[in-house]
């Protein structure tokens, strides 16, 4: 596939994006005072190294104008290279890796299509199975798995109601 850069809103002239989900800054010349005389400094634009954020995306830090915005990247080329027409919120990453921002890859969506797209309650059941058998793990996993909490039992364990409507401590 081809790289297409194209400007980000708001910062026309300063930062583009691709298709492919590199960011670069442009060249641009600043004006400068170094104590006697102001002068003109070229800066050469170059691709942005972007940082993980806590949640696992792909964001660069965005300046203009003195204020810095940082911005992630897969927000960046939806918003770039995706006509939105109906409005969605939500961004999927349909490989369902968050370091892949491939125009091709990304797709607008509801967040309820986001939660339930592919194995992520898969991983999330997964992730929690690991952790130590308190209340608070049990109750995660029955709502992960989606059964319903009816209640809890004389020992005050949760109980809930799986598909066959028994009751089941969890």
């Amino acid at each position: 596939m081809k790289e297409i850069w194209k400007d980000i809103e708001n910062f026309e002239g300063l930062y583009q994006v691709s298709n492919l989900g590199n960011v670069r800054s442009l060249d641009r010349i600043k004006k400068q005072f170094n104590g006697y005389y102001y002068s003109n400094r070229l800066y050469k634009g170059k691709i942005l190294k972007p940082a993980i954020s806590k949640k696992g995306y792909l964001r660069v830090v965005l300046q203009a104008n003195g204020i810095k915005k940082n911005c992630c990247i897969h927000r960046l080329v939806a918003e770039t290279f995706i006509p939105n027409i109906d409005n969605l919120p939500i961004i999927n990453h349909k490989d369902e890796n968050k370091l892949n921002n491939q125009v091709d890859n990304l797709e607008w969506c509801t967040q309820s299509y986001n939660i339930n797209y592919g194995n992520r309650n898969k991983k999330v059941i997964n992730k929690l199975k690991g952790k130590p058998k308190s209340e608070e793990h049990r109750l995660k996993l029955s709502m992960v798995a989606k059964k319903r909490i009816i209640g809890r039992d004389e020992k005050g364990k949760f109980l809930s109601r799986g598909d066959n409507s028994e009751k089941i401590i969890v």
